[in-house]
Formats: structure tokens, sequence, C-alpha cells
């Protein structure tokens, strides 16, 4: 029993440090897709910055706190994880597969805001994310392998769900307006309770 549990810690583990480095190597990439500002003076330089603003250096800004927060959730929930199967393996390493798109759908939303195509793509991968995270949390909680289903967890896969709906309602906007499908991601900015953003219960947080 000892041996089957230190297993099972090492496995939890690895999984744990392997899915920060990946989250770690998405967010690398999306500043390696920045574009330099170009110019022959400094006014020259300062437009061309201001031109890559509302595209390139916005769509990399809202990658980046999409990324961080999902980050955060994972962290958060694999704490109160104490064992893994291959089927939470499996489901994280799906999981992993959509964090890693995302700079490439962020490449694509930055290329030109006026077409639908980019903001559709970039809404369907972020709601991949947060339904294959909703789903790491039931899997893991209805297997037993939380160490308690305490209203946080539920809280986490909760948000991920809600995330996983702002960016799929957002998808017919994007043909009427792509700018103000983008502005309605902002929804996700008032739902923090949801987004498991409150604080841990104190008992939780003083263990």
């Amino acid at each position: 029993m000892p041996t089957a549990e230190r297993e099972s810690d090492l496995s939890l583990e690895r999984l744990v440090y392997f899915s920060d480095a990946v989250f770690a190597i998405a967010l690398t990439l999306l500043a390696l897709d920045l574009p330099v500002p170009s110019g022959d003076s400094n006014a020259a330089l300062w437009r061309s910055f201001a031109g890559h603003l509302n595209d390139e250096y916005l769509t990399f800004l809202i990658s980046f706190l999409v990324i961080s927060r999902f980050w955060m959730l994972h962290h958060r929930f694999f704490r109160r994880v104490s064992a893994v199967d291959r089927r939470v393996v499996q489901l994280d390493l799906v999981y992993l597969l959509w964090i890693v798109v995302l700079p490439f759908a962020t490449r694509v939303l930055g290329a030109d805001g006026r077409y639908a195509f980019g903001t559709i793509l970039y809404a369907v991968v972020v709601a991949l994310v947060g339904a294959t995270f909703a789903l790491l949390v039931r899997v893991c909680d209805r297997h037993g392998l939380v160490t308690a289903s305490d209203t946080t967890t539920g809280r986490l896969g909760l948000g991920s769900l809600a995330v996983a709906a702002v960016f799929l309602l957002s998808i017919p906007l994007a043909f009427w307006s792509t700018d103000g499908a983008k502005y309605f991601w902002l929804v996700l900015a008032v739902l923090p309770p949801l987004l498991g953003a409150g604080r841990a219960p104190r008992a939780r947080r003083e263990g």
C-alpha cells in the first residue's frame, strides 16, 4: 500500500510539473509572435507601435490573461487531487493540447481583426480549454481522486464552464462585429466567484 501511494504521489507530481512546463512554454510562444515596431525615425517607430496595438499587442494581452487564468485554475484544483489514473492523465493531456494551440489561435486572431474567422477560431479553442477542464474536475471528483469535495472544487469546474459558455456565446456576435465579440469576453471580468477567484475556506488555507 505505501508503495502504491508513493507511485500515485510521484505520478501526480510529475503530471503537475509537466503541466506547469507546458503552460510556461505556451506563454513564451505568445511573446515570440509579437511584431517588432519598424521605422527610420522615432515618430515612425511610434506609429508602427500604435498600429499593432489593436491587433497583435491586444490579442497577446488577452491570451496572456486567459492562459494565466487557466493555469491558476489548474494549480488550485490539483492541490486538492490526491492521486491520478490513466483517464485523468489523458484528459489533462487534451487540456494541455488546447493550451498549446492558443498561441496559434492568438496569431490568427491578431493577423487581421476585420474577419470573423480568427475571432471564431480563438473562441472555439478557449471554449474547448474550459470544457475540458470542467470534465477533468468532474472525472476526478467522481473517481474519488479529490481529497475533499468542498465548494471550492465545484466552483472551479463551474467557473471553467462559465469561460467556455462566454466564448461560445461570442461566436454569433463575431459574424456581426469582431470587436463586439471581443468586448463580450469582458463579461468574464465580472464573474470572479464563478471563476474560482474567491478565497478558499480559512481552515484549508491555514492547513
